[in-house]
């Protein structure tokens, strides 16, 4: 939780592991997700969220996105739930020749 703490904190360097793989969640609940953040939608099967949280959070890292603070408030609520979860990321170059 402490290393998914300081990576949702987006404080000093953080290295997080996470299993990739992708996880259907079927055509209702991906329609009730739509654009939403952790802060206003989770997977309804409470045993994914955590898998959920740390590809969020690994998401947001590897693209140097930002998070407001009622999101991040909520990852590192959630992050409670998930004292086993790390995140190891490498920053994706943003190209700027596009």
């Amino acid at each position: 939780t402490d290393r998914l703490r300081a990576a949702v904190s987006y404080s000093g360097t953080c290295r997080i592991t996470t299993r990739k793989g992708v996880h259907s969640s079927g055509t209702r609940p991906n329609r009730a997700k739509a654009d939403k953040d952790p802060a206003e939608w989770m997977p309804p099967t409470a045993t994914y969220h955590c898998a959920y949280l740390t590809g969020w959070v690994d998401t947001k890292l590897r693209r140097s996105l930002t998070a407001d603070d009622r999101e991040r408030d909520a990852l590192l609520g959630l992050a409670e739930d998930c004292p086993g979860a790390t995140v190891t990321y490498e920053t994706v170059p943003f190209d700027t020749t596009q």
